[in-house]
């Protein structure tokens, strides 16, 4: 099972103050490297601080001050890592959290020991960051997109931001229909493609809630002063007139997360699914940049396969368990179920000209061997519809397909006799590797050697030949 690091307590949180460790500074905008110091070291096995760290397990470094974000707001943590000074070896960082102001880095290494007062240059992983960033924003905007759509009275219920995607809780009633995922999806590519600045400025809390267009987390608690974060207007203009419904037109809310600078850095917006999570709880999962393209484009090699295959089930099983654009996958399960009665559609003309072709060819004959190719049809089902119109009648149906053939044998009471169900059954069965069933004069079965379908019918006439009826 994967390890899962024990948050600080207020035990842990004491001890760091009996010890007079300040609260780590916090400088994770600035985008730079930070020097710092280790000040505290804690070790999850034995539940208690150490004055180092030994190789290979995991521990919690509390320093003086650091660069990077801690797990809060639905975004998740930095990762990075420590350059020790003086050396080349890294300690790795995989997670960052935070208890009462001190910030745990959670981490390990196989050649760095850390001690007490060992010097660190902490470097985050901001490539990562980014990714990050470009999904907050795009949160933001996601959360604006959907109130110009569904109306003021949808309220944000939670939200996680990832390097991969982005999931935004939300109240409502009831789910976004097709059309409305689609506008909340090009309302904010538009807002992108606009290139809008994203503004970013520390608030006193009395201030920033006279912003009318504000959104914020119903229930939640905020810091005073708090930051404000606006996506296309500049925080200090919305302050001159918090009241102005201009404002609705921009996305405003209170954060303290990572985001990018201007929004067209996110390129592209996709909403992969929209969904119930609850009484009066919706969920919206979307991804930006790199993944959303990539997601696109999944989705457009699907058009091209629905426009190569009939084998419309197992398409459709993976379109619906693809994630690929909403938008996409609505326009492909409309075209495959179209598709699909086209299909129906086709099966019954051409079954309809195969019965007719093939009481045909009975005609006045006793017994015969008919023989169809790439008509999508299998033997079993034309027999029946034969047996209806045809009586005291012997037949043989060789059925080819691009993936099988078919073959159907029937043999009249009258003929039993002298027809040897079974041998000419397994005659043309042997050069299409065909295996089948059955009982008295009805035999039938499958094979998938499509190649010998030649074969088996040359073999099925032959004996027609031999017999005397």
């Amino acid at each position: 099972d994967e390890f899962v690091f024990p948050a600080f307590e207020s035990k842990e949180t004491a001890a760091l103050e009996d010890k007079g460790i300040s609260p780590t500074e916090h400088h994770v905008y600035n985008e730079d490297d930070v020097d710092a110091v280790v000040k505290a070291i804690f070790d999850p096995e034995s539940g208690s601080f150490v004055e180092s760290t030994t190789q290979k397990n995991i521990f919690g470094i509390v320093l003086d001050k650091t660069s990077m974000y801690y797990e809060s707001g639905g975004q998740i943590a930095d990762e990075g890592l420590f350059k020790l000074d003086g050396s080349d070896n890294t300690f790795s960082i995989q997670d960052v959290q935070s208890a009462k102001g001190f910030i745990v880095h959670i981490g390990s290494s196989n050649k760095v020991i850390l001690k007490i007062g060992s010097k660190v240059t902490v470097c985050v992983d901001y490539t990562r960051r980014e990714k990050i960033a470009r999904n907050h924003t795009g949160t933001h905007m996601v959360n604006w997109a959907l109130r110009k759509v569904l109306g003021t009275e949808v309220d944000q219920a939670g939200s996680i931001v990832t390097e991969d995607y982005l999931r935004f809780d939300f109240s409502s009633k009831k789910g976004l229909n097709d059309q409305q995922i689609a506008e909340v999806e090009k309302l904010v590519q538009m807002k992108i493609e606009a290139g809008e600045a994203v503004d970013t400025q520390i608030v006193p809390l009395e201030e920033a809630k006279k912003i009318k267009a504000l959104r914020a987390v119903f229930g939640e608690t905020y810091p005073d002063p708090v930051r404000v974060v606006t996506v296309g207007c500049k925080i200090s203009e919305v302050l001159k007139s918090p009241e102005e419904s201009k404002w609705n037109e921009y996305s405003i809310e209170l954060c303290g997360g990572t985001h990018v600078r201007n929004s067209s850095i996110i390129r592209k917006i996709v909403i992969i699914s929209e969904e119930a999570k609850g009484k009066g709880i919706r969920r919206l999962i979307a991804q930006t940049d790199e993944k959303a393209m990539a997601s696109y484009a999944e989705g457009e090699m699907y058009f091209k396969t629905l426009e190569e295959t009939d084998d419309i089930t197992q398409l459709t099983e993976e379109i619906k368990e693809a994630a690929i654009p909403a938008t996409q996958k609505k326009e492909l399960l409309d075209k495959l179920g179209k598709k699909k009665r086209d299909l129906i559609e086709l099966e019954k003309i051409q079954m309809k000209e195969c019965l007719e072709s093939c009481i045909a060819a009975l005609g006045k004959k006793d017994i015969e061997v008919i023989a169809i190719r790439d008509k999508n049809q299998t033997a079993p089902k034309l027999v029946k519809g034969i047996t209806k119109k045809m009586k005291k009648k012997s037949f043989m149906l060789l059925c080819k397909n691009k993936a099988d053939v078919s073959i159907a044998v029937c043999v009249c009471k009258e003929h039993l006799d002298k027809v040897g169900a079974k041998k000419w059954f397994d005659l043309a069965a042997a050069p299409v590797q065909a295996k089948g069933g059955g009982k008295g004069g009805n035999i039938a079965g499958k094979g998938t050697n499509v190649d010998g379908f030649e074969e088996a019918e040359a073999s099925a006439r032959a004996f027609l030949e031999s017999i005397q009826l």
